[in-house]
Formats: structure tokens, C-alpha cells, sequence
């Protein structure tokens, strides 16, 4: 991918595999940054914030930015996720982290 509108089109149409279209409209959620060469796609659930970004070097990485504090804290939390080479294997790795953040017992 050789520019940012390729590596956009690229994270939506992998995003959109198996009817994770996000409400069928994830330009809403999606920022280019022309000048520091990254693409971020940010997905919210009722706690958390996603940001995935992806840059023309051929990176790809996400972190979770917590919504709300965690019971008796007054400060959010936040994490790095999986990241790794721009590719399926990594996005899938996110998307499994994601999934895992989200699951409650």
C-alpha cells in the first residue's frame, strides 16, 4: 500500500469482513493525517475507545482508552494492544484483543 487512502480503504475492507461494518459507515470513525502519514480508525463501545493506526512505514497498532473509571478509581486507564507489520495477521490479532477487552463475566 503506497499511500493513506490505500491503507483506509485496505483497514475498512478488512473491518468490514464478517458484518463488522459498524453500522456500515466507518469514514464517520476514520482520520487521515496527511502530515504525520497515519490513518486511525477509532471504534467506541459503552466503556472503552479503540484506536487503531496504521502509518505508510508499515505499521499497524491499537490502544484502548478507558470511557469511565474503574470502581473506587478516579483516573481512566488505557493499554497498548497487539501491533506489529501492516497486515491481516495483525488486524486480526487486534481484533481479538478488542473482543477480549469487551467480554465480561
Amino acid at each position: 500500500m503506497n499511500t493513506l487512502h490505500e491503507i483506509k480503504d485496505w483497514l475498512h475492507e478488512k473491518l468490514n469482513q464478517g458484518k463488522f461494518s459498524y453500522r456500515n459507515n466507518l469514514d464517520r470513525f476514520t482520520e487521515i493525517n496527511e502530515d504525520k502519514k497515519y490513518v486511525k480508525v477509532i471504534l467506541h463501545t459503552s466503556e472503552n475507545a479503540y484506536y487503531i493506526i496504521a502509518t505508510l512505514d508499515g505499521y499497524l497498532g491499537c490502544i484502548i482508552s478507558s470511557r469511565k473509571a474503574e470502581l473506587g478509581e478516579k483516573h481512566l486507564r488505557g493499554a497498548d494492544l497487539a501491533d506489529g507489520k501492516l497486515n491481516e495477521e495483525t488486524l486480526n490479532k487486534i481484533v481479538y484483543d478488542i473482543l477480549a477487552y469487551e467480554i465480561v463475566s
